[in-house]
């Protein structure tokens, strides 16, 4: 839509030039010297404006390392809220960015209530709308999340549901469907878990390691593992995962936890 937007006002722009152009030689000759002259001017503030969007973006992609691998989502939360205070295109830009790593910086934080109220919220306004799609399965995936943090098993469950259903859409692209159904299959071995099967979501979270993951990440499979281990009575096992939690986790949720059972 933005696109076609720019594109119509660019036809516009030169239909009114075309039109007001003068037709003698000497007219011709002194609009094409002001034109000239204008258009790098126009050139110049077409790009400064471009780049200080590009500025802006990369403050609050630093941001991001503060909640990802620094492990510091209050502080996060903080230099988030003051930015956006001082921009307030940014918001417009980054709405729906801002709202699930809000989201995100709660629940690791411990505060599940608060998450699932924002991703319940942005669920509602992108459900059923193809060009969010994406947005709409990283929503119900966080929401499972959330909802096996607060103990609401069967509301995790059903939320799994809907995404195995959203993975198998049409309007779902292709090379994104491998990646949603790997998401579903973590998820439905996690509340499997929590029903006693252990084995699936242990061979799961081993693989998760291998790949390429934030520091964020890495602490919840360490933590995930060590709740394996509990479960399995493997506690030298349970020790070394937790140690990795506390020690990595910083201010996170998990590593809390981790070093209340360490003591």
């Amino acid at each position: 839509m933005k696109i076609f937007l720019k594109s119509a006002l660019g036809v516009i722009f030169a239909a009114i030039v075309i039109y007001f152009a003068p037709t003698d030689i000497v007219s011709v000759a002194i609009f094409l010297d002001w034109f000239t002259l204008i258009m790098p001017a126009v050139a110049v503030f077409v790009w400064l404006k471009f780049a200080i969007k590009l500025w802006r973006l990369k403050q609050y992609d630093r941001l991001l390392h503060i909640l990802n691998e620094e492990n510091n989502p209050s502080k996060f939360l903080a230099e988030l809220t003051n930015l956006l205070d001082r921009n307030p295109k940014l918001t417009k830009w980054t709405t729906q960015a801002t709202a699930t790593n809000k989201a995100l910086a709660h629940l690791n934080l411990g505060q599940f209530d608060q998450a699932a109220k924002i991703w319940e919220e942005l669920l509602a306004e992108v459900s059923g709308k193809k060009s969010e799609i994406i947005v709409e399965h990283k929503t119900i995936y966080s929401l499972i999340a959330t909802n096996l943090e607060r103990g609401e098993i069967p509301k995790a469950r059903q939320y799994c549901e809907s995404l195995q259903i959203l993975t198998t859409q049409k309007a779902t692209p292709k090379y994104l469907r491998e990646v949603f159904a790997e998401n579903v299959e973590f998820y439905k071995s996690q509340i499997a878990f929590a029903n006693g099967e252990i084995e699936p979501f242990r061979s799961i979270c081993e693989k998760k390691l291998q790949e390429k993951q934030s520091t964020r990440e890495y602490v919840e499979l360490y933590f995930r593992l060590a709740e394996i281990c509990e479960k399995t009575g493997d506690l030298a096992g349970q020790r070394r995962y937790l140690q990795e939690v506390a020690e990595k986790g910083n201010k996170l949720y998990f590593a809390e936890v981790a070093r209340r059972k360490l003591a």
